[in-house]
């Protein structure tokens, strides 16, 4: 299975539906609302071409809410595009590539939402206003932060762990810019 195409009729999809299809690609659900847990769950090559040395763009322009682990380990996905996407279940996109990070309308998510990559170098939260909880952690390759809506942060929970600083032989840019409204 390397691709899968859903009509304008499918806005779910229940948990685990393709977990480790390791050799699936390309999803195409226009109309996708909600995704289950571990739906896309080590999904290695979710995004890449087929030669396996590029992307392709993976859109899901309904898409709402994404379950725990939804995304886990899917390594393509530079060209997601999620734009209406506002919650986010605990460890969704660990050690999966997200390009440039960009969820203009993310407003929450569990713990753990962003883990363990080396090559996202920003991220954008166009919508998130309180960010109390483990968000962004191990990953020193990301220098900039963005959350212009932000009006509570907490360090009780470490909501940015090992971001932008060097750990082990990870090599970092050494700082964390967090910009939010003044």
């Amino acid at each position: 299975l390397t691709a899968v195409e859903g009509g304008s009729g499918v806005t779910s999809i229940g948990n685990y539906a393709f977990n480790r299809c390791s050799v699936l690609r390309s999803v195409n659900f226009p109309a996708l609302k909600t995704l289950g847990t571990h739906v896309f769950y080590r999904c290695a090559k979710l995004g890449s071409n087929e030669a396996g040395n590029g992307n392709i763009p993976l859109d899901f322009p309904e898409l709402v809410t994404a379950g725990d682990y939804a995304f886990y380990g899917c390594n393509w996905l530079e060209q997601l595009n999620v734009p209406k996407l506002e919650r986010i279940g605990q460890m969704c996109f660990m050690n999966s590539c997200v390009g440039e990070g960009n969820f203009p309308a993310l407003k929450s998510y569990g713990a753990h939402a962003f883990v363990g990559r080396t090559d996202i170098p920003s991220f954008t939260f166009g919508a998130l206003e309180d960010c109390s909880d483990w968000l962004i952690n191990q990953m020193p390759g990301c220098s900039l932060i963005s959350m212009p809506n932000l009006t509570n942060i907490s360090y009780n929970q470490a909501p940015f762990d090992n971001v932008g600083v060097t750990i082990g032989s990870n090599t970092g840019v050494g700082q964390l810019r967090v910009e939010w409204p003044k």
